[in-house]
């Protein structure tokens, strides 16, 4: 395969202006396909080639091409504005070719979008959503009453979800519309052959916990246990390995690839979207394009190629990948050794949504992080039970919190009460005659359960009639709620030290205690900014929204209650532009006195083990600090 014979390939094709041509594909009766002129096909290309080396002259064109063609608002139209089919056959500027314009622009060259430009494309998402928050109508078009421009398209939200997900912003009623079409197996769009497209868009992503049945969904598409074409290979293949699934089980697709390119370096066009000039009720056609094609095929090889190199220069086993290993296969165990079918599913999906969340492995790894820090060497059998203990905890409590949150799956009950006794039955071999130890245990347990009651009892309104009714507003003091209703998460660690022979008020032990205390509190009020306004519209005031609610407070009327439609910008811009400042400072302040513990030597905890958990807390403030001037003007203006 010549990734230069492709590139070349495409160069030859690209246009002056920087567009391409796509063209009318199935119909053998045309003896010459019909050719058109779009935004969309160059999008594409630009956005398949963000990461293949030596396409950067093309990109720039392509650059070039797409900013002269955006309208004033920042919008575009899926026909090139320059091509005839504008007149003859016009379509209003959406959703769908402005977003994936927008997304090879942010990749290309982000300082184009300037905060004026977020500003005017926020303006577009508010001027199409269906209800607050999302999701989005197809069409960009005055109010009308007929409803074929009225459409809320499920992959031209993925594609509005890319680029969210860009600037590091996720709406939930998008996110519940990719969720319900994903269980639902109907990952489909009028305007697009079936499947592959939406699957292809959603992989760029999507890290939820259905990434096993999407792989399966892809490979389902295969027929006879063979793609139908190279194009639709590719596709696959891009899809699949940022779906996660192993590229070593992808070597014969990819070879089929590879061994399909022409001698002119391209790949033969395949359906990209439905033609519909000639598209009826009866009979869908598609257009795509030779040069679309050859720059997926570059994309689903390069993918491929960088999926490989790291196990080409590895020299030994990644630290704890062994150990990590165990713990996850044991637990796998002891699900599949269940009595009942479906209890053995259910379980296995909490577990499978508990590792795909543990992207640093950090629940499972804990004790040995722990060990490393205090400089202790504990039997390996009681770091491995403290680890099994640590994912059974999670996978009760996580579930047992979905349920807190109104949110709860009621088929996942039984698993969490399997995990919940697991964990117990773990803990209590644990350690066993270490009464402190066990104490311990008792008195975490017993502060996150009066966490989780209190928050339930002072912390949820009432939604009658789209409006919210809070009688008082919670009082979260000095935040150790935040850090109670997360503390199982701190047995694992405490018990390498119990292990070590330390006792329950020994220095290293309150240290370790305070280190995460200060760490619990700082993660949870950053995820309550990110779920703020999520969770008022279940009713709950997490601790962040209460900073948003009291400064509502000084304009409305808390009794009237907060009208979850009308009242939401208004909440948006107090969290940008009043409140965002005061949360990153707090989460800053406990990230400093964890910081400190760290550096004081007289604790005897080496940093460099526990500082890796601090870390993403601090770029996440830093970000969200850097970034508040784009948000007021962005992410506030997305609903009124």
């Amino acid at each position: 395969m010549s990734t230069k014979g492709g590139l070349e390939y495409i160069q030859q094709h690209q246009q002056a202006g920087g567009g391409f041509q796509s063209y009318r594909l199935d119909e053998p009766k045309v003896k010459r396909a019909k050719s058109y002129q779009t935004t969309f096909v160059p999008s594409l290309i630009a956005l398949a080639l963000d990461d293949v080396g030596g396409s950067e002259p093309i990109k720039d064109k392509i650059a070039t091409f797409l900013m002269a063609q955006k309208s004033p608002a920042w919008s575009w139209n899926y026909w090139d504005r320059s091509s005839p089919l504008m007149s003859t056959l016009p379509y209003p500027d959406d959703l769908d070719d402005t977003f994936l314009a927008l997304s090879a622009l942010m990749q290309h060259d982000p300082k184009q979008l300037d905060p004026t430009a977020m500003a005017e494309i926020a303006n577009l998402l508010f001027a199409t959503e269906s209800k607050t928050g999302g999701p989005y109508r197809t069409w960009l078009v005055d109010k009308t009453p007929d409803d074929v421009w009225r459409d809320v398209d499920l992959v031209v939200n993925i594609n509005i979800g890319y680029f969210l997900s860009l600037q590091d912003v996720s709406l939930p009623h998008v996110d519940a519309l990719v969720a319900k079409a994903i269980k639902q197996g109907k990952i489909e769009s009028p305007y697009y052959p079936p499947l592959l497209p939406a699957v292809y868009f959603l992989a760029r992503w999507y890290n939820g916990d259905q990434l096993d049945k999407l792989c399966q969904l892809v490979l389902g598409r295969q027929i006879l246990g063979a793609w139908e074409s190279p194009h639709v290979a590719a596709l696959a293949i891009s899809s699949l390995l940022r779906l996660g699934y192993s590229a070593d089980k992808l070597e014969a697709d990819v070879r089929y690839v590879r061994e399909s390119q022409a001698s002119n370096g391209s790949w033969p066009a395949g359906p990209t979207c439905v033609d519909t000039i000639r598209s009826n009720e009866t009979k869908k056609y598609f257009t795509g394009a030779a040069t679309l094609t050859t720059a997926l095929c570059l994309e689903a090889l390069n993918l491929y190629d960088q999926a490989l190199a790291p196990k080409q220069t590895k020299q030994s086993p990644r630290p704890l990948e062994r150990e990590y290993k165990a713990v996850v296969d044991e637990v796998k165990n002891s699900i599949n050794n269940l009595a009942e079918p479906n209890l053995i599913a259910n379980t296995n999906e909490v577990l499978e949504k508990i590792l795909a969340r543990d992207t640093d492995k950090q629940i499972v790894i804990l004790p040995w992080v722990v060990q490393g820090a205090a400089g202790v060497k504990t039997n390996e059998k009681t770091l491995h039970n403290l680890a099994i203990a640590s994912l059974w905890g999670w996978m009760a409590y996580t579930v047992y919190d979905d349920f807190l949150d109104d949110e709860g799956d009621p088929k996942q009950l039984p698993s969490a009460i399997v995990a919940n006794r697991s964990l117990l039955v773990t803990l209590r071999a644990t350690l066993a005659d270490n009464a402190a130890f066990h104490g311990e245990i008792a008195m975490i347990m017993n502060r996150l359960d009066g966490a989780n009651a209190w928050e339930v009892n002072h912390c949820r309104g009432r939604i009658e009639d789209g409006r919210l009714y809070i009688d008082t507003l919670p009082d979260y003091g000095d935040y150790s709620q935040l850090a109670d209703r997360s503390l199982g998460h701190t047995i694992a660690g405490l018990g390498v030290l119990y292990a070590a022979g330390d006792v329950s008020d020994a220095p290293r032990m309150v240290a370790l205690r305070t280190f995460f205390r200060h760490y619990l509190i700082a993660r949870q009020l950053n995820d309550d900014a990110h779920d703020f306004e999520q969770d008022l519209m279940l009713g709950h005031v997490n601790a962040v929204a209460v900073f948003v609610l009291q400064k509502w407070m000084t304009k409305h009327a808390l009794k009237s209650g907060i009208h979850l439609h009308k009242d939401m910008k208004a909440l948006r811009l107090i969290m940008w532009e009043d409140v965002i400042d005061v949360v990153c400072g707090t989460i800053q302040d406990h990230l400093d006195a964890a910081h400190d513990i760290l550096n004081d030597p007289a604790v005897g905890l080496d940093q460099k083990y526990l500082q890796p958990l601090l870390t993403p807390l601090e770029e996440a403030t830093a970000k969200a600090l850097a970034g508040r001037d784009e948000a007021q003007k962005f992410i506030s203006s997305l609903s009124s």
